[in-house]
């Protein structure tokens, strides 16, 4: 009836450890919370643009074998 549990008391090493692991998590945590934010504020700035495809043509040409031709559209911010 009156049996009660007795937690050994910690030592200092043991505090000591304690929350230097709890501060490592803690600053995981918040690094983790920073890159979420920077990469949520990047992709915030992308514009983006619906196309018409009603306005879209294909061209059809004559395939030459054993070449691909590869377009590569893009933007140059060089000054």
């Amino acid at each position: 009836m009156g049996k009660t549990k007795r937690r050994k008391k910690m030592t200092r090493k043991q505090r000591r450890k304690r929350k230097i692991i709890v501060f490592i998590i803690e600053i995981l945590i918040l690094l983790i919370l920073l890159l979420f934010v920077f990469v949520w504020l990047k992709l915030g700035k992308i514009n983006t643009s619906k196309l018409n495809e009603d306005n879209m043509v294909i061209n059809e040409l004559a395939t030459d074998e054993g070449y691909t031709t590869v377009a590569i559209f893009g933007l140059d911010n060089r000054s």
